[in-house]
């Protein structure tokens, strides 16, 4: 009995030298340890583990820019964390295809068939601007030669000559912006005055004074092709001389009196001497028709003639001198197109309201306005 009370005092004394090693050993380490037990230190240590692994998590999570308002240290954080990407890249897909999609809807249209618009038609006929029928497109075309020395006038439109052409303080062209506006043959001389579009000649030039405003005069070779033009303006005249007349004719006191009633083609015939006996002429027929004056003689005379008539175009009117190979107008103002490609014409102190095709034509303080003939054009 007496040795086991000493033994157990023994154990005793043991017990407690074993408790004060273990508090002197944690006062040296510094960190004091909580009075658990091992299973309650590795407990801590895993909680702590599971701690650092959520901050990571939670660190990628940031990097996949997924919102994380709460982490939690647990598995099914984890899994929420990991599926986010996944619902994440969902939609991107579909972005991806709806931005693929649109080129396609736009390129759609640009595959259709261009759709155009027909060339306008050509100029008709009676438009007198094909072949050789552009002649009545000048304002002034002479064949020969053209001598204008009283100036202080204009002719407005384009003028070809096939000769030699001298024209003094003239306003030339004056209603061209583009193309041609002096065409000439042979010899240019001018003197003062302006020119507008191109100037081009086949002979020499000489001018004083002269302002060109569409740019520098050009020489070129046979710039009209005279001979063609001269066979094609008589056998003009003689198809419109060659018309069977449609119209009536009648004078009284001195007033030439020319009635049509066709839409198209009104036809009528006077002789020169008719012509220079008549003080006026007034001419009636419907608005939508050309009008053919055929004057009858070799020598005309025309002086102090008035011209009434309304509704009718001046731009489908010709006076017709087929014969003639002398014309002299004086103090007269003509509507329509003179046609003399036969006669040397003396022009004076007048106005033209149309276009002249002459021989040969001097003169002078005549003012030619442009109205080139539009009109019905003889058959060959």
């Amino acid at each position: 009995m007496t040795n086991f009370r000493k033994r157990s005092k023994l154990f005793s004394l043991l017990s407690g030298l074993t408790l004060l090693l273990g508090l002197l050993t944690a006062c040296q380490d510094g960190t004091p340890k909580p009075a658990t037990s091992p299973g309650s230190t590795t407990v801590a240590a895993t909680t702590q583990a599971t701690a650092t692994t959520a901050a990571s998590q939670t660190t990628t999570a940031a990097t996949t820019d997924v919102a994380i308002t709460t982490v939690t240290p647990s598995t099914t954080t984890v899994a929420a964390t990991t599926a986010a990407p996944i619902t994440t890249a969902a939609p991107l897909t579909t972005a991806a295809s709806t931005a693929t999609a649109v080129p396609v809807t736009t390129l759609a249209p640009s595959t259709a068939p261009v759709q155009t618009t027909a060339a306008p038609a050509g100029p008709t006929p009676t438009e007198a601007s094909r072949g050789p029928e552009s002649v009545f497109a000048y304002n002034l075309f002479v064949l020969e030669d053209l001598l204008l020395t009283q100036g202080g006038s204009e002719i407005q439109g384009k003028i070809g000559v096939g000769r030699d052409a001298t024209v003094n303080f003239y306003s030339l062209a004056t209603s061209i912006t583009a193309g041609d506006g002096v065409v000439v043959g042979g010899k240019l001389n001018l003197s003062g005055g302006t020119v507008r579009g191109s100037v081009i000649y086949g002979g020499g030039l000489t001018q004083k004074g002269t302002n060109f405003l569409g740019g520098s005069p050009v020489q070129k070779a046979n710039p009209l092709d005279l001979n063609a033009q001269r066979v094609y303006l008589e056998k003009a005249a003689d198809g419109w001389a060659a018309m069977a007349p449609n119209g009536t004719t009648s004078i009284e006191y001195g007033v030439a009196k020319l009635t049509g009633s066709d839409q198209a083609l009104n036809v009528f015939s006077l002789t020169a001497t008719d012509l220079a006996s008549a003080n006026s002429i007034e001419l009636t027929a419907p608005p939508t028709s050309s009008v053919i004056i055929n004057v009858n003689g070799p020598t005309a005379s025309i002086a102090n003639l008035g011209l009434r008539f309304s509704g009718l175009d001046r731009q489908r009117i010709v006076f017709n001198f087929h014969q003639a190979t002398s014309l002299t107008l004086t103090s007269i103002s003509v509507e329509g197109l003179v046609m003399a490609p036969r006669a040397a014409v003396n022009f004076t102190n007048g106005g033209l309201k149309g276009a002249i095709i002459a021989h040969t034509l001097i003169g002078g303080s005549v003012r030619f306005e442009n109205y080139p003939y539009l009109g019905k054009l003889p058959t060959s």
